[in-house]
């Protein structure tokens, strides 16, 4: 009878510590209505958008034939932007109060007109949608021959530790500051965040209690 109470205690804690989604998103009713916000923030007049308002498909996802609404930040539709461009897709905040070991995964095709040439798409993580640490940054082709090409995406994935506990904020950023810049494109879709919920203080209380029983089992043998 002992055994089973340690087991149910040892069973109750690992399952309260499996990997949960804690957020996701897809952007199918689009950008505004998913609570992210798309900035420009040189003044270029290029900004993150919905593929239907760019005339493109999904090309980020690695679903096939999925149709599906997907963010584009297209400067090769935009045309010349004199200054260069510098637009970011951003989210609210993601509360991950009683989790750890966050991590994110997201499908993304990131196609330069010329690989390192000087337009970019950084992906980026915030505790306060202030002050932004770099997780990624993506300068070539990716996938590699990728251009134009439906849900011919790759999935990408990225830890989210340092954030565990707190708010996090979210931020894709397209970015060329070459005066005259033309480049291509970055898209991204399927954005999922997981974690590991932090045992209950009862199911602790609970695994304490049946180690105890062992262990005086134990010394009445």
């Amino acid at each position: 009878m002992k055994k089973l109470i340690l087991l149910g205690a040892m069973a109750a804690v690992v399952s309260s510590a499996n990997a949960a989604v804690v957020y996701s998103e897809n952007w199918n009713s689009g950008i505004a209505a998913s609570g992210w916000t798309a900035t420009d923030d040189n003044g270029s007049g290029l900004f993150w958008a919905d593929m239907s308002a760019s005339v493109d498909d999904n090309y980020a996802s690695t679903t096939a034939a999925d149709q599906s609404n997907a963010p584009i930040a297209n400067s090769d539709f935009f045309g010349t932007a004199p200054n260069g461009f510098d637009t970011s897709l951003r989210s609210a905040a993601i509360s991950l109060a009683g989790f750890t070991n966050a991590a994110m995964t997201f499908d993304v095709n990131f196609q330069a007109f010329v690989d390192n040439s000087g337009d970019q798409m950084q992906v980026m993580a915030s505790s306060n949608g202030t002050s932004w640490t770099v997780l990624d940054t993506y300068a070539s082709d990716t996938p590699v021959g990728g251009f134009y090409a439906l849900n011919d995406g790759v999935t990408k994935s990225y830890s989210l530790s340092a954030f565990d506990g707190g708010n996090l904020f979210l931020r894709f950023r397209f970015n060329d500051p070459t005066a005259g810049a033309w480049e291509w494109y970055a898209q991204v879709d399927n954005l999922q965040v997981t974690a590991d919920a932090v045992p209950e203080p009862a199911s602790m209380v609970a695994l304490g209690a049946g180690l105890l029983a062992l262990a005086r089992r134990r010394r009445s043998k």
